[in-house]
């Protein structure tokens, strides 16, 4: 079911339990359902129902429903994988911090490049360069090869982002 909502003044207080802020609530919902399933039926092929708001970013930073690697929802063949933040990481062991072998440092580097490719390319920092965890937080690393390559992505990054913000760039294939 689709709903829209109009809310009045909601002078009630963030310390209140969800039932007694839904009871001094002064929201009157409306059910759109129908409307929005009639707006629905007159699309044509290629065309999208939208607010005013939707715009170029929203499109492309949109998720391809069933799409494993790009709707969260689904989980795949990756239902025992354990999301870690860099110090959780770190902590449980999945990633070193120091005496990184070289085979090791190329294989983190050569994924890192791509991921800032993929990000020049114009797809959203999130997706690429912040998917390496190396990258969100390089005071931790102790290796001083790996230390100054993820400071350097970050530079890079910082740099590429100060250009095109002066070059009053915006929206329209800019996802940063």
């Amino acid at each position: 079911m689709v709903m829209k909502a109009s809310v009045d003044d909601d002078d009630s207080g963030w310390e209140l339990s969800i039932p007694e802020k839904m009871e001094k609530s002064n929201t009157s919902w409306v059910d759109i359902t129908q409307d929005f399933e009639e707006a629905c039926r007159e699309l044509k092929l290629g065309e999208l129902l939208h607010d005013k708001l939707f715009g170029l970013f929203e499109a492309m930073s949109a998720i391809e429903m069933m799409d494993p690697k790009m709707d969260a929802g689904m989980i795949g063949n990756q239902v025992n994988r354990k999301v870690l933040n860099f110090e959780q990481a770190i902590k449980d062991g999945t990633i070193k911090i120091k005496d990184l072998t070289l085979p090791e440092l190329i294989g983190i580097m050569d994924t890192c490049f791509c991921c800032l490719i993929t990000w020049l390319e114009g797809h959203s920092l999130a997706q690429t360069v912040f998917t390496c965890l190396y990258i969100h937080n390089p005071d931790f690393i102790e290796d001083p090869a790996m230390k100054a390559f993820a400071l350097g992505t970050l530079k890079i990054c910082d740099i590429a982002r100060e250009k095109v913000n002066k070059a009053a760039v915006f929206e329209e294939g800019v996802t940063m």
